[in-house]
Order: C-alpha cells, then structure tokens, then sequence
C-alpha cells in the first residue's frame, strides 16, 4: 500500500482559523470560550467548565468549534508546547475558542480528525519541524 502525499490545508473543510480576543473586563457571561488552559488540560475536549464571553452575529456564525474540530496551540510559554494539538470530541452549547489557538476543520469524507489528532501526537509527527524557539518576557 502507498500512501499519496499532500499539503494539510489540502484536506481542510474551511479554513483555518484563529480564535478570539476577549478582555478579562467582558468575560463571565456568553458562550463558552475554550482557553490554553483547556488545551492543554485535555488532549479531547469535552464538555468542560470553561470562561464565558460575547459574541455578535458574525462571530457565531464563523467563529464555533464542532465535533471533530482539532485545536493547535499557536504559541507557549516552553517549546514542547508549541503546536500542541487537542480533539473537540463533544459540543453541548455553542462553544468558541480564543486567539492564541487556531481551529483546524477537515474534510471528513476523505480525513478522520481522531487519526491526525493522534498522529500529531506521535513521535512520527514533523510538525516539530516548523516550531522554533523564542523569547518570552515575562
């Protein structure tokens, strides 16, 4: 059996997507926002307590996770973090996610989103590869 190379975003169901920004001073009441610390607390993301923010009209409709949805964290604090990837595996109620993470929606006819949640997992995986170090100031 071989296996056809292709570009990631080649099996995206829409695009790629950052999160939102949301001030502490607006938070605690809204939509259920996940945060870094959701990403990495769980590696499947469920129905867990989360921060609550507003959201317009435009935003619910471009800016929710579903079920299958895999979560990358765009950047952290220590490099082994970096890229980070976690599985929505249950949505109840409309559920956002914020801006230090992108959102990756596939083309579930041709990819399973539980098999490249694992494979990025994987000691296999070459998303390393793009990762580099930086500077926090703390």
């Amino acid at each position: 059996m071989s296996w056809t190379e292709t570009d990631f975003e080649d099996i995206y169901a829409i695009p790629s997507k950052n999160g939102l920004t949301r001030p502490a001073r607006v938070r605690g009441n809204g939509y259920k926002m996940i945060n870094m610390g959701e990403l990495f607390a769980h590696d499947r993301i469920g129905d867990v307590d989360m921060e609550l923010v507003p959201m317009n009209e435009k935003e619910i409709s471009t800016m929710l996770v579903d079920s299958g949805d895999l979560l990358f964290a765009r950047q952290s604090l220590v490099l082994a973090g970096a890229g980070k990837c976690s599985l929505v595996v249950k949505v109840e109620q409309p559920t956002t996610f914020e801006s230090h993470i992108i959102r990756v929606r596939l083309k579930r006819e041709i990819a399973d989103p539980v098999f490249y949640h694992y494979y990025f997992k994987s000691p296999v995986c070459r998303i390393r590869s793009i990762v580099t170090h930086g500077a926090a100031l703390l």
